[in-house]
């Protein structure tokens, strides 16, 4: 599995482009290759810690 820690701005895993934020990580996967985080093995890792791999999981911690 990959692991993506936010400290810098990751590469795609699929293509060249770095997207900027979490959410437009996902957003990305989604729109330009058809595809998840999770359909890739990606977890994305908050700086406190915690995994998720999905958007909605996304969304519901980035409420908190």
């Amino acid at each position: 599995n990959l692991y993506i820690i936010f400290q810098v701005t990751p590469q795609c895993v699929l293509c060249e482009m770095h997207p900027k934020t979490a959410c437009g990580y996902i957003g990305h996967l989604t729109k330009h290759h058809k595809t998840t985080l999770l359909a890739n093995g990606i977890y994305l890792i908050c700086a406190c810690g915690l995994n998720y791999t999905t958007h909605d999981d996304y969304m519901k911690h980035d409420k908190k």
